[in-house]
Formats: structure tokens, sequence, C-alpha cells
């Protein structure tokens, strides 16, 4: 299962970009078409997500990305949702090259072992004797999202065939992945962002306590899906991130 990237702008400086689940790689044009001058962005496909392959190789996927980053010299990495959480886990792997690690409504991990079960089992459940059109409802019906979206969102997902959709939830679940937060302490040398929306508690806690531990928690007026909601004061606050 090895990483699916293309390539846009044609900066000096490199990024690498990942979307959520049940996201796409053009979720980031808007960014993309304002910074393309200054930055080299290298979209990730999430497995199981349009034609990126998805297999229970988890371990192909990251070496494969890993070997992809060996041409630059130095690049950040700007992921939203699951996207972000696989991007933390590539960062953990690759700590020499990163400048910069910048991670939106994304979690480090479930720290309790039989939580991590109930997610699981509670995301697979989801998949169970449906059509794409209950599941896309029920998905976004959780309160993390804003529902004035739902509609606009579910367009551009249908492109999605949801028996590979189920078997990338199967292995990049919340409830499967280790919990990192023990490990973001080898992190200290890399400049790290937290971006969440205040109507989502959840990751704006979660943001919090990642200012705790010296991350910089940034929270702009939304829910969970910020790039999405708040375009506008998204990119200024990466262009922000971007001088800093």
């Amino acid at each position: 299962m090895k990483a699916i990237i293309s390539k846009k702008g044609h900066g000096l400086r490199h990024m690498i970009l990942a979307h959520g689940f049940l996201g796409l790689p053009s979720e980031w044009d808007f960014l993309i078409e304002n910074l393309k001058d200054k930055y080299t962005f290298h979209l990730l496909t999430l497995p199981g997500h349009q034609e990126a392959p998805i297999d229970s190789n988890i371990e192909e996927f990251f070496e494969s990305l890993a070997e992809y980053a060996t041409a630059f010299k130095s690049f950040s990495l700007l992921g939203y949702s699951m996207g972000g959480r696989l991007l933390l886990e590539f960062a953990l792997r690759n700590l020499s090259s990163i400048e910069a690690l910048i991670l939106e409504s994304a979690n480090p991990g479930i720290r309790d072992q039989n939580e991590r079960e109930a997610r699981y089992n509670k995301d697979l459940l989801g998949f169970q004797e449906r059509s794409f059109a209950d599941f896309l409802n029920d998905w976004y019906l959780q309160c993390l999202f804003n529902p004035k979206l739902n509609y606009h969102v579910s367009e551009k997902l249908m492109e999605h065939e949801l028996h590979r959709l189920e078997r990338a939830m199967a292995v990049f679940s919340p409830g499967l992945r280790p919990s990192l937060w023990n490990e973001l302490k080898h992190l200290k040398n890399i400049s790290c962002h937290f971006i969440s929306g205040a109507q989502d508690h959840k990751y704006f806690n979660i943001g919090n306590e990642l200012k705790s531990i010296g991350w910089k928690h940034h929270t702009l007026d939304s829910y969970h899906n910020v790039h999405l909601e708040r375009p506008i004061e998204y990119l200024e606050l990466i262009k922000k991130l971007e001088q800093s």
C-alpha cells in the first residue's frame, strides 16, 4: 500500500498536505492557489480514497512516504483529522527533516485500551448493511460537524466506494492505531501547531492539552472541519505560521 501523492505549486519550500477521512486532495486548492509561489505542495490521497490503494500493510505506506520525502532537504506537514493523525505518526518516524507540523482537528490517540476497542467496533459497525447515502448522513450527524455543510460535502464524496472506505477505516480507525501521547516529547525540536474549531469541544480540549506541553493552539469559530468552514481565516493563519 504505497502513498499516492500529487504535486502543485512551484515554491522553494515544501509542504505535505493530507485530507481527512471521506475527504479529497482538492480541499486544499484554496491554500495552494494563494501560496503556490512560496511552496511546492505535495498532496497525499489517503488510502482507500479515489485511486489510492488500500490494504493492511501500513508500514509500506509510511516507508513509501518517507522515501518520497527524501527528495527535499526539509519540509512541513499539514493534515486534517485522520490525515493529521497519519502525518503525526509519520513525523515521529522522520524527525530530522521536518520544519513544522500543523494538525487540524487530529487526535494523537485514545489512551485507554477498552475505549480503543469500543471505538474500533463502533467505526466498523457504521458500515454494515447500509447505503452510501445513509452512511454519509449518519457520519455527518456527529456533533463534531456543522450540519449546514453536510449536503455540500456529501456531493463530493460520491466519488468514493463504500467498501474501500470501510477497509480504510479498518486500517486507520483511532480504535486501532496506538496512542501517541507519550511519544510527543520527541517533537520538541519541531514547531508544532494545533488548529481547532471553537464549536468542536472535543478537539478544542485536545488543543488545550497539547498547548500545556508546548504546542501552539490556534482556534477559529467553526466546527471540526476548520479549513472548509473558515477558508479565509485559515489561509491567513497558515500565512502567519509560514512567516514565524
